[in-house]
């Protein structure tokens, strides 16, 4: 599990909205790298997780 790091590229995920919630994702696979968001499903690649740095 992954809490407060990386932002979920989904825009209409709670975690983007102005509510108080900290994003949170599980890994999926560690290679290739896939993260999935815990609410809303979203999954997310290296290139996704890499544009936000």
């Amino acid at each position: 599990v992954i809490e407060g790091i990386v932002k979920c590229a989904n825009p209409a995920c709670i975690s983007n909205s102005n509510e108080p919630v900290q994003s949170k994702f599980y890994v999926k696979s560690e290679e290739p790298l896939i993260l999935k968001c815990h609410y809303c499903g979203y999954m997310m690649d290296k290139s996704d997780i890499l544009k936000q740095f």
